[in-house]
């Protein structure tokens, strides 16, 4: 089949995709993948899979119609041209505007993963977050009725959209864990010999970036040794640190800053404990990769962490905003090193048990009717 995939997130589409892309391509089909430039080297890594690249303008982040409607219609016309047999879309704007043009183009098949509800729909945000989520469920009573099928990541997710009355009864649906982590890739590695911290994500403040900031201020009026560690980069829109706040925190001297990363496994290998206390999530791939590792992990009480952690198993779970909490549960696990490496161990069993990629691969393309070999 010619299969089209809408990706606006273009710096993660082989670490976030790849499996899925990959399980595609070996089982014969035609790939074009639609994003923002993602450079050179995710431009080469897709063209050494035999995939093909084609750029759209479409934004992640963002609030303007005029700019949405003319990606929209950019995304139409390179459609039409390409006659896709499938379409998938991916990340928020992918799903609605994607979908959009899609069945404006009328490519026959057309379905989308919801890899988490975004910005728009994580509380406290403000009357942007407002403005955002209005626009957002605008966009959904017209793109989710021109769907075969919609994924998503976690339950809360489907739930919103339902309760918010724009996810239409027919429509088929399946709960989905993203693509899952590669376990052979992300194989385990020997603990470090002290407890160490590490999160990586993009600095945005619904990432929790302050919160893990304040809680390593507080493990270090206790354990002024154990170094905390922080990897990844400001990427622009709306829910973005400021450079200047994030140089404020950082010249605390609690955090040691790693910087974006091009492979995290080094990082979560020098690590014992992986944290992201994110306020909501589709499902974070971060905490997976740190699992499938062996390492203990703390995440959120919030949509998308949850379904990850299980608590005091292979981790701990804290409310989201709560620096406090946080730092409580960084206390806890860096005196009790045993309790570090049975969480880990477990976090492994899992990661390969419920989240190895090609399985969850497996499940996503039988949900579009690819199943076949």
């Amino acid at each position: 089949m010619r299969i089209a995939l809408v990706m606006p997130f273009a710096a993660g589409i082989l670490r976030f995709r790849g499996p899925l892309l990959r399980m595609l391509v070996e089982r014969g089909h035609a790939l074009t993948v639609l994003s923002p430039d993602p450079g050179d080297a995710i431009r080469n890594g897709l063209a050494d899979l035999g995939i093909v690249w084609r750029e759209i303008t479409l934004a992640r982040g963002g609030l303007s119609p005029r700019a949405d409607l003319a990606a929209i219609r950019a995304m139409t016309a390179i459609l039409r041209e390409m006659k896709p047999d499938l379409s998938i879309g991916f990340n928020p704007k992918g799903v609605l505007h994607g979908t959009i043009a899609a069945a404006e183009a009328g490519v026959p098949r057309r379905y989308a993963m919801v890899t988490g509800l975004g910005f728009a729909f994580t509380e406290g945000g403000g009357l942007t977050a407002r403005l955002a989520r209005w626009a957002s469920l605008r966009l959904a009573r017209r793109a989710l009725p021109q769907l075969d099928g919609l994924a998503f990541q976690n339950p809360d997710d489907r739930e919103t959209l339902r309760a918010a009355g724009v996810l239409p009864a027919t429509l088929r649906t399946e709960i989905v864990p993203g693509t899952g982590v590669d376990c052979e890739r992300f194989a385990p590695e020997p603990l470090p010999p002290r407890p160490a911290f590490l999160m990586a994500s993009r600095l945005l403040e619904t990432k929790g970036v302050r919160e893990y900031f304040k809680a390593a201020r507080r493990l270090h009026e206790i354990h002024p040794d154990i170094p905390c560690r922080l990897a990844g980069w400001i990427d622009p829109g709306v829910a973005a640190m400021t450079q200047g706040d994030f140089d404020r925190l950082l010249a605390e001297g609690h955090v040691e800053m790693l910087g974006r990363l091009d492979d995290v496994r080094p990082a979560i290998a020098a690590a014992s404990v992986c944290v992201l206390p994110s306020h909501r999530e589709g499902l974070p791939l971060f905490l997976l990769e740190s699992m499938a590792m062996g390492r203990a992990i703390i995440g959120t009480d919030a949509p998308g962490c949850r379904e990850i952690v299980d608590p005091g198993a292979t981790g701990l779970l804290v409310p989201p905003r709560d620096a406090k909490a946080l730092a409580e549960a960084m206390v806890e696990l860096a005196g009790d090193p045993d309790r570090i490496a049975a969480m880990g161990e477990a976090g492994r069993r899992r990661a390969v048990e419920r989240f190895e990629s090609r399985e969850v691969c497996r499940r996503f393309l039988g949900f579009m009717g690819l199943d076949a070999p």
